[in-house]
């Protein structure tokens, strides 16, 4: 018999809601792929930015749908896992890390990419923030892993 909505505890009402926000999330990513390029004609425009500038944006856009894909799909599939009930999993501190590891590679592009516009040098800091927030949250999940294996061979 499925679960009525108001049945379920509330850290699976948020997962679940979350894993739909996911889902947009990733359906938005996808629809951005093909308005990009007028989006960043009429910024550019806007802007009065160089070629060159507004070429970098575009490039470094494509470069950052990689690892942004990656995160929602591991976030996508950590959030599953909680709605299971498997949330203390070796496997989830590794797609948390993942995730940082994702805002990394955003950091280093647009770290590059801020050489030509400048203004992207703020997202490259807040991704660095992200990354190490990722780490030391896949650090405690490791170790909550790890007491839930000790404690599980416990009689």
């Amino acid at each position: 018999m499925p679960y009525c909505a108001s049945a379920l505890p509330d850290y699976k009402k948020s997962a679940l809601l979350c894993i739909r926000i996911t889902r947009v999330l990733l359906l938005v990513l996808a629809a951005t792929l093909f308005a990009m390029p007028p989006f960043v004609k009429w910024y550019a425009a806007l802007r009065l930015l160089s070629k060159t500038a507004s070429t970098v944006l575009l490039v470094a856009f494509y470069l950052c749908t990689i690892p942004a894909g990656l995160a929602l799909c591991s976030i996508h599939k950590l959030l599953t896992n909680i709605c299971a009930d498997r949330v203390f999993l070796t496997d989830n501190a590794r797609l948390v890390s993942r995730v940082g590891w994702c805002c990394a590679a955003v950091c280093v592009i647009t770290a590059v990419a801020g050489c030509f516009y400048p203004a992207l040098l703020f997202i490259c800091l807040i991704m660095l923030f992200l990354w190490l927030l990722m780490q030391v949250v896949a650090s405690v999940l490791s170790a909550a892993a790890a007491l839930r294996e000790e404690n599980d061979l416990t009689i």
